[in-house]
C-alpha cells in the first residue's frame, strides 16, 4: 500500500513539475485569435516532412504525435509547421512547441527535457492556448531565448507572433511565423517538435534522439 502511495505521488510530482516547466504563469499569457477556419494558401503549402513517429509512445495524455513538417513561404519570408496526432484531440487546448538549435550547432544551448535528452536547442515556440474568451485564445503564444529558458519564461522574446490554426479533423495543427523573429545565425537550423495537452508535455515527434535539419539557404 506505501509503495503504491508512493508511485501515485511521484506521478502526480513529475506532473506538476513538467506543467511548470512546459508553461509558466499566467503573467505570460497573451490573446491570440481563434481561426474558424484555415486558408486555402496554408492547406495547400508544399509541405515538407521533418519528423515520423510511432504510434502508443505518450507519456501523460491522448496528443500521440505522427509527423512533423514545414514549409518556407518566399513570399511572406515566414516559416510554417504542420503537426499531426494519430488520433483526435478531444481537448480544446492542445500544446505544441518547436525547439530550435538557431546555429546548427549541438555542441551549445540547453538540454531538451522532453524524450529526446541528447538534443540542445537555443529558443523555443510555444503555442498552448489555455481558454477561450471573447472568441479568441488566451495562453502561451511566442518565442523564448536563452535567458527566458533559464527563467522559465517562455515568451519572453516574442509574444503573440505566431499564427496558430486547428484543423476540423481535430488531429492537425499548423503554426507560423517570421522567420526573422528566430534571429537564425546561419541558414542552417536544427528542430524537434512537440505536443501536449492542457499545458503538459507528451511527446516528442520523432524516435530514437531524432531532430530534423532545414536547410533554408
Amino acid at each position: 500500500m506505501k509503495r503504491t502511495v508512493k508511485i501515485v505521488l511521484g506521478i502526480f510530482l513529475v506532473i506538476i513539475l513538467i506543467r511548470l516547466f512546459f508553461f509558466n504563469a499566467e503573467e505570460n499569457h497573451v490573446s491570440f485569435p481563434m481561426h474558424l477556419s484555415t486558408p486555402d494558401k496554408v492547406t495547400n503549402f508544399s509541405w515538407k516532412s521533418l519528423l515520423v513517429d510511432v504510434s502508443g509512445d505518450t507519456k501523460y495524455g491522448d496528443a500521440d504525435g505522427k509527423e512533423l513538417s514545414y514549409h518556407y513561404d518566399a513570399q511572406t519570408d515566414s516559416i510554417w509547421f504542420k503537426y499531426v496526432i494519430f488520433q483526435e484531440l478531444e481537448s480544446d487546448f492542445p500544446a505544441l512547441s518547436l525547439s530550435v538549435d538557431i546555429d546548427h550547432n549541438q555542441e551549445n544551448g540547453f538540454g531538451w527535457y522532453g524524450s529526446n535528452a541528447v538534443f540542445r536547442y537555443d529558443k523555443m515556440v510555444s503555442v498552448g492556448p489555455k481558454k477561450i474568451e471573447n472568441r479568441s485564445y488566451v495562453g502561451f503564444n511566442g518565442i523564448t531565448n536563452q535567458e527566458g529558458i533559464k527563467s522559465r519564461n517562455w515568451v519572453n522574446e516574442k509574444r503573440g507572433n505566431v499564427t496558430y490554426y486547428r484543423l476540423k479533423d481535430n488531429k492537425t495543427f499548423i503554426i507560423g511565423f517570421p522567420l526573422q523573429d528566430l534571429s537564425i545565425s546561419s541558414g542552417i537550423i536544427n528542430v524537434i517538435g512537440s505536443v501536449g495537452e492542457d499545458a503538459v508535455w507528451n511527446d516528442d515527434i520523432g524516435q530514437d534522439d531524432s531532430y530534423a535539419t532545414i536547410h533554408l539557404d
